[in-house]
């Protein structure tokens, strides 16, 4: 296979892995707003594995594009689209540490709202019972 080739292929699938990350930064972003109880675990779990892979696909054209000295010319074309990957991840964030705190506050309320019973709860067993004799 021709340098050029193997330059052209190495790159088409460096901007497969870009697309496909994209791609996933945008349907975590509409679940986001879509769904009221998102599994961020899960969410977490799929944006890590696709960044593992779009990171090893990266390097590895990094490596052949500097073999190749090929990637001076192509390193402004790269810096803009890993930039724009970089604004989108930040903004996801920034979607999710918002829904993080929305769940935060929700909690505090439950757990004040549970000490509230408990405080009732004991309220009532500590109260003497008072028994009406109704036979009278």
């Amino acid at each position: 296979m021709a340098p050029a080739t193997r330059e052209h292929d190495a790159l088409a699938a460096l901007w497969q892995a870009c697309d496909a990350l994209q791609a996933l930064q945008e349907a975590h972003r509409q679940r986001l707003q879509r769904e009221k109880q998102p599994d961020l675990a899960r969410l977490a779990f799929e944006r890590a594995r696709a960044f593992a892979e779009f990171k090893n696909r990266l390097l590895s054209t990094v490596r052949r594009l500097q073999q190749e000295r090929r990637l001076p010319a192509l390193r402004e074309t790269l810096r803009q689209r890993l930039l724009a990957l970089l604004a989108a991840e930040a903004a996801l964030r920034e979607q999710l540490d918002g829904y993080r705190q929305t769940l935060e506050a929700q909690l505090a309320c439950v757990r004040q709202g549970q000490r509230a019973l408990r405080g009732y709860g004991s309220a009532c067993q500590s109260s003497p019972r008072h028994h009406v004799n109704r036979a009278v």
